[in-house]
């Protein structure tokens, strides 16, 4: 069920993203294509599309992300897929105003949601069994799946048209369903994993 989710999702930004890169009178792009570098050393790859509408006033952006890692210790896999609606509040051009930094700013609100499904095992613990006279090692195996909707608020800087750097900060609300399993089990020795609202996902 959660594929089917996430897949529903990514079906809905397909007409926006065979839309094609067209110039207005001001020279701005109707539409963005992004990529987040900083991820790529959390082992994310993330990119959005982000289409103008209504004359540049609203926009909608669609980012997919896949999550890939793998070493002795740990290794995960997963996908995401979020849809944001932006709304500009103003738009500062630094050939107009003075702004501050000497680039474009945009100022916008908006809200956003998206869906994740996520794998991960990681090393538990190890141990010596004297019956067999080998180690054993313990896994934890997570299954995740999570969906999140909130309200942000953002800044881009605009140096060119081809780099901006966006600030966004806001609230959301979150479900996720977590399945935790350690493999081999211990019938003698019981797990405990604890999960909070205040936990970063």
């Amino acid at each position: 069920m959660r594929y089917l989710i996430i897949l529903f999702l990514s079906l809905l930004a397909l007409p926006f993203y065979a839309q094609n890169m067209n110039n207005t009178d001001t020279e701005e792009y109707k539409s963005r294509l992004k990529v987040s570098p900083i991820q790529f050393g959390q082992s994310y790859f993330e990119i959005s599309y982000e289409r103008f509408i209504n004359d540049g006033k609203h926009s909608l952006q669609f980012s997919p992300m896949v999550m890939l890692k793998k070493n002795s210790y740990e290794e995960f896999s997963g996908i995401q897929f979020e849809t944001q609606y932006r709304i500009y509040l103003k738009k500062l051009r630094k050939d107009v105003q003075q702004t501050w930094i000497f680039t474009n700013i945009d100022l916008y609100s908006g809200v956003y949601a998206n869906a994740m499904t996520y794998n991960e095992e990681e090393v538990w613990n190890s141990y010596f069994d004297p019956v067999t006279n080998m180690e054993v090692t313990r896994t934890r195996n997570s299954d995740i799946f999570a969906a999140e909707g909130g309200l942000f608020v953002g800044l881009e800087l605009v140096a060119s048209k081809r780099i901006v750097i966006d600030f966004t900060l806001g609230g959301r609300v979150r479900y996720s369903d977590v399945d935790d399993e350690i493999i081999p089990e211990d019938p003698n020795y019981q797990y405990y994993n604890y999960y909070d609202v205040f936990d970063l996902g």
